[in-house]
C-alpha cells in the first residue's frame, strides 16, 4: 500500500514539474535578412495553450490591437506582430487566424518587460508567444521583410491556475505516501 502511494506521488510530481525540466523544441528566430535566436523564458514565452505548429514566413506589423479590422490588407501566410493591450490575448490570436489567414503570431509587451501571456482557451489552430516591448521594437527597426521561424511543440500549462479538488487530492496522496515512505525507511536504520 505505502508502495502505491510512493509510485502515486511520484507519477503527479513528475507530471506537475515536467513543464520546468529538462530541454524545450520551441523556437522563435529572425532567419533573414540576419540570423539571430531568442531565448525561451528570457526573450520570449509561448502562449499558454498556444496551438503546436513550425511555421517559417514574413513576420507582418498589425497597426493596431488586434481587431478584425486592423487586418485589412493584411498578407495571409505570415506571422502577425501585435502590440500588447485594449483586447485579450486569445481575441487578438483568433482574430489573426480567422480573419487575416496568419500562421502565427507574436504579442509583444506594450511596457517595459517580458511576459508570459494565457489564451485561456485551447481554441485556435496557429502557434503563438509573447515576447519583451525589447524584441517587439527590434522586430520593427528592420526595413525590409523579415523572415520568423516560429516552432511551438512543447505542451505548455498553465502554472498559475488554481488546481482542482481532485487534483489536489492527488497531490496531497502522494505527498503523504512520499513522506510515508521516507519516515519508515528512515527509522529502519
Amino acid at each position: 500500500m505505502k508502495r502505491n502511494f510512493l509510485l502515486l506521488g511520484i507519477m503527479f510530481l513528475q507530471v506537475i514539474l515536467s513543464p520546468t525540466l529538462g530541454s524545450t523544441d520551441n523556437t522563435f528566430e529572425i532567419t533573414s535578412p540576419i540570423a539571430k535566436s531568442y531565448v525561451e523564458y528570457v526573450d520570449y514565452a509561448p502562449m499558454t495553450f498556444s496551438a503546436f505548429g513550425d511555421v517559417t514566413t514574413t513576420l507582418q506589423y498589425v497597426g493596431g490591437p488586434g481587431n478584425p479590422s486592423d487586418f485589412a490588407g493584411f498578407p495571409a501566410g505570415s506571422i502577425a506582430l501585435i502590440e500588447r493591450g485594449t483586447i485579450t490575448f486569445h481575441d487578438k490570436v483568433l482574430n489573426a487566424q480567422n480573419a487575416a489567414g496568419a500562421l502565427g503570431v507574436v504579442i509583444y509587451n506594450n511596457v517595459s518587460g517580458y511576459f508570459q501571456g494565457t489564451l485561456m482557451f485551447p481554441d485556435t489552430t496557429i502557434p503563438s508567444i509573447s515576447t519583451s516591448d525589447a524584441v517587439g521594437l527590434e522586430l520593427l527597426t528592420f526595413a525590409g521583410p523579415v523572415t520568423i521561424h516560429l516552432r511551438i511543440d512543447t505542451p505548455i500549462r498553465d502554472t498559475t491556475a488554481v488546481p482542482e479538488p481532485t487534483t489536489m487530492l492527488l497531490l496531497g496522496s502522494g505527498l503523504l505516501g512520499l513522506a510515508g515512505y521516507g519516515r519508515r525507511k528512515f527509522f529502519k536504520k
